[in-house]
């Protein structure tokens, strides 16, 4: 028994271990040095008279619950005093500890296993991380929604242009204007997807219980000209009430059906929105009659910017999946593609 827990002095993690009545059996190196006591000084005295807290309430209601071999409980500096206090008070360093209950080696009741982690870098950088993400979503925001306007105003003065070149407007001229109403109205739809992606990565998602069939039907009413232009076949299974977001599901079945209309080639669409239980729980899905997807792209297809056709090919931004998965895994799901090439593909996923 203490051969293995020698082990432990080398570990960058201080453990300590105590039996019912408070007594230390296990003191390592690494608590040894954060809080300069000795192995020597602790090993068979009790916790709570180098550590006084253990003894509030606070601390030893949860700590018999776990001499009963009730479940690791962990408790934060950022929530709690750190619970092994370090020998230089002042220190900003941020420590956890978790508590772990397990059997006593003589076999009688419980013992408890406190770890102690040093987690100062990884909030430091967490803090970071969240700082960047902030600064990105508002770099998306601004990019979606003010660069919108100067976008409009250059489609304004190029119908003005239009408007003043009357019959002098040459077909050389024609075709540059028709070049640049082009590629403003792909300007558009890309910062609109960009802020539909924000969205998904990090709007706030406000779950109701509701019935599938109200995102399904905002989702096919936004594409209905599409729709109609492609005359598609559009089937549906009978959909059940679920916890969701409305809107950011609304945006995953319009994507996925966008695609379904979009990836296609020489026959008319027929799409097929799928509802059914299995043991897992409800599996949604839109099956289409497709170009299909190849077994080595079927990963890369949800990743942002990751497109297998020239934008000459098919029109898009490159990044529907990938919202459409950022949705599925912030509802607690996964999203996935069964595809056979030149047969068709149906995108499944669960919430």
């Amino acid at each position: 028994m203490q051969s293995t827990l020698e082990l432990l002095d080398d570990f960058p993690v201080g453990v300590c271990i105590i039996d019912e009545s408070y007594e230390i059996t296990y003191w390592n190196r690494r608590l040894e040095n954060w809080t300069k006591l000795s192995t020597d000084s602790v090993v068979g005295s009790d916790l709570r008279t180098h550590f006084p807290h253990f003894a509030k309430p606070h601390y030893t209601s949860r700590l018999e619950l776990l001499f009963k071999g009730g479940a690791a409980a962990v408790f934060s500096s950022l929530l709690h005093k750190s619970l092994f206090r370090p020998v230089n008070s002042s220190t900003k360093n941020i420590y956890n500890t978790t508590a772990i209950s397990r059997p006593h080696p003589s076999e009688q009741g419980f013992e408890i296993l406190f770890v102690v982690e040093d987690v100062t870098a990884l909030h430091k950088r967490s803090e970071e991380l969240e700082r960047s993400n902030s600064q990105l979503e508002k770099f998306v925001h601004i990019a979606s929604h003010d660069l919108q306007a100067p976008i409009r105003r250059v489609k304004q003065f190029l119908d003005l242009l239009e408007q003043e070149l009357g019959n002098d407007l040459t077909e050389d001229i024609a075709e540059h204007m028709s070049v640049v109403v082009k590629n403003s109205q792909q300007m558009e739809k890309l910062l609109a997807a960009l802020f539909e992606y924000a969205t998904a990565c990090h709007g706030k998602v406000n779950l109701s219980t509701v019935s599938l069939d109200k995102p399904i039907d905002q989702a096919l009413d936004a594409i209905s000209i599409i729709i109609e232009e492609t005359d598609a076949v559009i089937r549906r299974d009978p959909f059940p009430q679920v916890q969701c977001d409305c809107v950011m599901i609304g945006i995953v079945f319009q994507n996925l059906v966008g695609n379904a209309l979009k990836y296609i080639k020489g026959r008319k669409p027929e799409i097929h929105l799928l509802a059914r239980e299995e043991e897992i729980g409800w599996v949604f899905g839109v099956r289409d009659n497709g170009i299909g997807i190849s077994d080595e792209h079927k990963e890369m297809i949800f990743s942002s910017f990751k497109r297998l056709h020239t934008k000459e090919e098919f029109t898009g931004s490159g990044i529907g999946l990938s919202t459409c998965k950022n949705i599925i895994e912030r509802h607690g799901g996964k999203i996935w593609v069964e595809s056979e090439l030149g047969v068709g593909s149906t995108f499944f996923f669960t919430l």
